[in-house]
């Protein structure tokens, strides 16, 4: 499987000018800025966010600053925090900056140190919550950026890496099939099956105690059942259709695919991750071919990180 870590929306993060000569030396507070797009106000967005610097998406962060003089102690609440509309370049944009409304500390032997996440959700002590119940947010955290009020004109650059694993769709008909045969999809779900060692989580928060990279970072909620409504026609044999909407879930070893097609529902079918489960940051495509009662299913990987490794087919009946 090819791995590719997408760094989502390089984000300037610098100061303000004072009256004074030297950066950062006089008695003006210095406002903390970020960096994301020009004049334009982002919507929360609940699908997977994809990088592109042509045409970025908007998402909505969440920061939030600890001031301390030494090293911060992130078991304590934030002095601060706020949020703010963003959009995901791949590459750092030093031309762009939006105002959070907070100062950096007027001491400058004060160091402000910070962390951002997205959903932006409700900030309470150091947990985040936010509302996701159908796994359509896409739990994301950057990595810790720190400054003081010397630091004006330094950029400091944010990296927002995805946290879960995007399950999407596509279909075709299955070619012993009769020509001109086609399914109307209506609905797609994950369900969880304790029998099959099935388990479904989705993100609700996270705990900023943590470091970003740390297990227990993102807190997850169980579910039985996530489903979206898809109103997809497939009549290909040979190209499968791209049914839009994905799943964002906890990373695991496997998921099981339940569908209704053409008025008919079929039961749930296991899916096998590939070698190392169903990870973070990778999207992974399942591929239903429709055959009378039957849903052949295969799972391969796309954008986020692409991969091409194919855990197997199973049928659905």
């Amino acid at each position: 499987m090819k791995k590719i870590l997408l760094p989502l929306c390089m984000l300037a993060l610098f100061v303000s000018c004072t009256n004074d000569n030297e950066p950062g030396t006089g008695n003006a507070p210095v406002p903390i800025q970020v960096g994301g797009s020009i004049g334009m106000e982002a919507t929360v967005t609940k699908a997977a966010i994809n990088p592109d610097d042509a045409n970025p998406a908007e998402f909505q962060a969440g920061i939030a600053g600890w001031e301390s003089n030494a090293a911060a102690d992130y078991s304590q609440a934030p002095v601060w925090n706020t949020s703010f509309p963003l959009k995901a370049y791949k590459t750092a944009q030093s031309d762009y900056k939006v105002s959070t409304g907070q100062y950096y500390n007027q001491d400058e032997a004060v160091t402000t140190y910070m962390k951002a996440w997205h959903p932006a959700g409700t900030l309470s002590g150091t947990t985040v919550t936010f509302t996701n119940d159908n796994g359509t947010e896409d739990a994301m955290l950057a990595g810790i950026v720190s400054g003081n009020k010397t630091n004006e004109g330094t950029v400091h650059q944010l990296n927002f890496k995805h946290m879960t694993t995007q399950i999407k769709f596509e279909a075709k008909v299955d070619a012993n099939l009769p020509s001109g045969t086609s399914f109307n999809v209506t609905s797609l779900q994950l369900v969880k099956d304790d029998n099959k060692g099935v388990t479904l989580n989705v993100p609700t928060g996270f705990d900023l105690s943590k470091a970003p990279d740390a297990d227990g970072a993102v807190e997850f909620t169980p579910k039985d059942a996530i489903a979206m409504s898809p109103n997809a026609t497939v009549s290909s044999t040979t190209t499968a259709t791209s049914i839009s909407g994905e799943f964002l879930i906890k990373p695991c070893k496997k998921i099981a695919v339940k569908a209704v097609a053409s008025e008919v529902t079929y039961d749930a079918v296991v899916v096998g991750a590939p070698a190392g489960g169903f990870v973070a940051g990778t999207a992974y495509t399942v591929t239903l071919t429709f055959s009378g009662a039957q849903i052949l299913v295969t799972a391969t990987v796309d954008e986020w990180t692409n991969a091409t490794t194919n855990p197997g087919d199973v049928t659905i009946i």
